[in-house]
């Protein structure tokens, strides 16, 4: 009998030993699934949209880049209207995605949600509010966050291995804005 009950608590140890070395990789495996299913669920729904509201939500996100560009569109103090307005740019599958972010070199692709709430840069890469929408534009600034090193999702763990020249690209709507890095 203590035979049996000390092989069973070897068994057990084991198992919790063994979860513990895994549960990285099968965490960052699991959110990498629901990261890419995000971002096929955003370009499914882009490809819904009709013309005239393509163009509608396109120049929303224009005119809400203009609006607060005096503050250089980084680190504009939003009032309580304009981060509800905020809210609702982009959005169009009604989860907070107004994009998603590719890193060819570092195999890095990324749904881009509205805000830098914690629940948000745990999963995915975060658009710091009150800087200006992803759509390009002269004198704009839009700031894209991430964790890196974190034991449940790579995100830009990554990072520290671009240099200067290699490109990245933020898919916003059907548009593809292409940035190459210029200084580390």
């Amino acid at each position: 009998m203590k035979k049996w009950i000390r092989t069973v608590l070897w068994i057990l140890l084991f198992c919790v030993g063994l979860s513990f070395l895994l549960y990285p990789s099968v965490s960052n495996l699991w959110n990498r699934y629901h990261q890419s299913r995000a971002v096929a669920r955003y370009a499914e729904a882009v490809s819904q949209i009709r013309e005239e509201e393509y163009q509608r939500i396109w120049e929303s996100a224009v005119q809400f880049n203009e609006k607060i560009a005096p503050s250089g569109g980084v680190g504009a103090r939003l009032t309580t209207e304009e981060e509800a307005e905020y809210r609702k740019q982009l959005d169009i599958t009604g989860t907070g995605i107004m994009g998603y972010i590719e890193i060819p070199k570092i195999d890095c692709l990324l749904p881009i949600y509205h805000g830098t709430e914690d629940s948000v840069l745990q999963v995915a890469a975060g658009h710091t509010e009150g800087s200006s929408l992803p759509v390009g534009g002269e004198s704009t600034h839009c700031v894209i966050v991430g964790h890196r090193g974190l034991p449940s999702a790579r995100l830009f763990t990554d990072i520290d291995q671009l240099e200067e020249g290699d490109e990245f690209t933020v898919h916003t709507l059907n548009e593809v804005l292409t940035y190459q890095v210029s200084q580390i």
